[in-house]
């Protein structure tokens, strides 16, 4: 997996315990409970830096409003100016994802099925560098892909091949079927 695919990742996983975390809080806000309020500000601020990273300014600025709302105790404009971000985060989440489910080499079924014929034949012969490098050559999946070859480097890393193979036979027969 390159850089860009798991700033990608990252940001996704991340993007969504925020809205979670976010939306929760909206749903029963409570300006008085130092705690929960202190979380949602830790989460607004920590979407704020991992937005301005992958270059989403105009989304970076409207939780830098809500930090300044905060830090103003401006609690009612609060309620009304998160949910623009949590609504923007959901589109950008979509957008993102979406892109994730999009055909690519990764998902062309012949040749995920001689990937992953390649990697059970490396787990027969317990070679652990090529299997890693067989899952790292498949660059870009979809999202019903990638759980599966993070299941497989796992595996793979705690050197169970025997159940790396059984996963990834289990894989190529849903490929077939398809």
């Amino acid at each position: 997996m390159d850089i860009e695919a798991m700033i990608r990742e990252a940001f996704i996983r991340d993007a969504t315990k925020s809205v979670k975390t976010l939306s929760e809080f909206l749903e029963n806000p409570d300006f008085e409970s130092e705690s929960k309020l202190r979380t949602f500000f830790i989460t607004v601020h920590g979407i704020k830096s991992s937005l301005s990273s992958i270059g989403e300014t105009e989304l970076a600025g409207a939780a830098l409003r809500l930090e300044e709302l905060e830090r103003s105790k401006i609690y009612e404009q609060i309620t009304r100016d998160a949910p623009v971000l949590i609504e923007g985060l959901r589109a950008l989440l979509e957008k993102m994802q979406t892109g994730q489910d999009g055909v690519t080499e990764g998902d062309d079924p012949e040749d995920l099925r001689d990937r992953l014929h390649d990697f059970i034949g490396k787990c027969v012969d317990y070679n652990r560098k090529a299997t890693l490098e067989i899952i790292a050559d498949i660059k870009k999946c979809s999202v019903k892909t990638k759980p599966v070859l993070e299941k497989l480097k796992e595996q793979d890393l705690r050197s169970d091949y025997e159940e790396a193979k059984a996963t990834a036979a289990t894989y190529v027969d849903e490929i077939n079927k398809r």
